[in-house]
């Protein structure tokens, strides 16, 4: 479990294709304790430590994984978001997250202002129905919150000490991110499914229940 709260930007230091791939990255923070077969967040997404070095450290990939992440498209020099697990007596700064993606969105529009950034993503419907106005959400393993929700995509608005210690200040229009749906909206849809609903969530049902008022 995480919180998103990215602790260091890593880079891709070597790329191999194993039915699958392995990937290394170099890094420093995320190293202090890191044994192999401990967990760590690459861009939102959990992975396994398969090899530690004094300025690196190596996992293995998946097909499955690499098909539902943009961990597929990451290249030697490219920069990733990293997070160690949530400790039981660590400060939950963001919001739960599992490391497990969910699938991804596409950058439309990257807007840097002042006092914020504005980031608008286009993304699958089967996603957006996990998303409520202000609700949490992770974003290549960033807790953020839901400013706008739109049709087919959502806007989200970064502060700037978490655009500039994120892999957000190398990101442009037509990139990939990784998208985690909060994780207490599947619990509810998985209720709702066997309430006899057929898994629709409506007003009514989630005011009966005490979910809205």
């Amino acid at each position: 479990m995480f919180t998103g709260i990215i602790q260091e930007i890593g880079h891709v230091k070597r790329v191999e294709a194993r039915n699958g791939k392995v990937l290394t990255v170099s890094s420093s923070a995320v190293l202090d304790q890191l044994k192999i077969g401990d967990s760590i967040s690459i861009n939102g997404a959990c992975q396994t430590a398969t090899q530690l070095d004094k300025d690196s450290f190596t996992f293995y990939s998946s097909p499955e994984t690499l098909s539902l992440t943009n961990l597929n498209q990451l290249k030697v020099g490219d920069p990733v978001n990293l997070e160690r697990p949530l400790s039981l007596n660590g400060l939950l700064d963001g919001h739960l997250v599992q490391g497990h993606v969910d699938g991804t969105g596409v950058i439309q529009r990257l807007q840097r202002g002042e006092g914020a950034t504005d980031l608008h993503i286009a993304c699958p419907k089967d996603l957006l129905k996990y998303m409520i106005h202000k609700g949490s959400i992770a974003i290549d393993g960033v807790s953020l919150t839901i400013s706008q929700l739109y049709e087919d995509s959502f806007l989200l608005t970064v502060i700037p000490i978490t655009f500039e210690q994120t892999v957000f200040q190398y990101q442009k229009v037509g990139d990939s991110v990784n998208i985690e749906v909060d994780l207490f909206a599947k619990y509810v849809e998985k209720l709702l499914m066997g309430s006899g609903s057929e898994g629709h969530l409506t007003k009514d049902f989630l005011s009966e229940h005490g979910f809205i008022h």
